[in-house]
C-alpha cells in the first residue's frame, strides 16, 4: 500500500468503532477528511445517528458537505469517542499533532472523550519524537516574550549549536502569521529528536503565554496506521 491507502485502510477500520447514538470528536487534516468523508457515507446507507464534535471551523464545514450533524457546542463536556490524525508516534502512544493549526481544540476534545482513536499511516511512526516541528500555540499579546523562551529551549536541543536565530510565526500562504480559531499564534520548533518529552512537556507549560503545545503524552488509546492496530491494554 502506498502511503494515501494507508491512511484510507486506518479511516475505514475506525467506522467499526462508531455507533448508533454517539458523540464523536472528531480532528482536523487529510486522514480525518478521509475519515469524515466515508462516515458521512454510512449515515446515509445505515441510518447512523451520531452527533460530531468537530476541533475546527474547517472540518465543522467539511463535515457539514460530507452531511454528518455536528454539534453547535464546540466542547461538550464528554464524548463517547474522538477521531484524530497525528503527526508523529512512537512506540509508548506519545504523539506530536497540530500541524492543521487546531491543536488546541484537538486535545480539548481528545481529553474530553472517553477513548482516543488515531488514524494514519506508517511514515507518521517513529522509534523517538521530533522529527516533526513541534507546533506551540501562543497567546498573540506576548508572543515576543514567549517566541525568547522557546528559542533558548530550541538552542538547547540543538546543543546550543545551533545559529543564534529566534524561532519564527507559522505563516500562511500569504506570508502573513498563522492564526488559529481561538486567534493565537503558532510557532513551530524543529527539535529533530526529543528524548523526554514529558520533561519537555512540562516546560512548555510553565511558560506564560503559551495556550497549548502539540504533545500529546497520554491521550491516544488505540493507533491504526495503515492496517495495522496498537492498543493500549485499558482499550475495549
Amino acid at each position: 500500500m502506498n502511503l494515501l491507502q494507508e491512511k484510507q485502510v486506518a479511516a475505514f477500520n475506525a467506522l467499526k468503532y462508531i455507533k448508533t447514538g454517539m458523540v464523536v470528536g472528531i480532528g482536523t487534516g487529510s486522514t480525518a477528511e478521509i475519515f469524515v468523508a466515508a462516515l458521512g457515507e454510512r449515515i446515509k446507507n445505515e441510518r447512523l445517528e451520531i452527533i460530531g464534535v468537530p476541533t475546527s471551523n474547517h472540518i465543522r464545514n467539511f463535515c457539514l458537505r460530507h452531511n454528518v450533524p455536528v454539534t453547535e457546542n464546540s466542547s461538550p463536556r464528554e464524548m463517547d469517542l474522538c477521531v484524530d490524525g497525528a503527526d508523529e508516534f512512537d512506540p509508548d502512544f506519545r504523539l506530536i499533532k497540530g500541524g492543521g493549526g487546531a491543536l488546541l481544540r484537538e486535545k480539548i476534545t481528545a481529553q474530553a472523550a472517553k477513548k482516543l482513536i488515531i488514524i494514519t499511516d506508517s511514515s507518521k511512526k517513529k522509534d523517538l519524537l521530533g522529527k516533526f516541528p513541534l507546533p506551540v500555540e501562543v497567546f498573540p499579546h506576548c508572543v515576543d516574550s514567549v517566541l525568547a523562551k522557546l528559542t533558548l529551549i530550541y538552542q538547547a536541543y540543538n546543543d546550543n549549536s545551533a545559529p543564534a536565530t529566534p524561532l519564527t510565526l507559522r505563516r500562511n500562504q500569504t506570508g502573513e502569521a498563522f492564526v488559529t480559531d481561538f486567534g493565537n499564534f503558532i510557532v513551530d520548533m524543529p527539535l529533530k529528536k526529543i528524548t523526554d518529552p514529558e520533561k519537555l512537556s512540562r516546560k512548555l507549560h510553565s511558560i506564560a503565554g503559551v495556550a497549548e503545545h502539540g504533545l500529546f503524552l497520554t491521550e491516544a488509546d488505540c493507533i491504526l496506521c495503515g492496517s495495522d492496530t496498537y492498543r493500549k491494554t485499558s482499550f475495549y
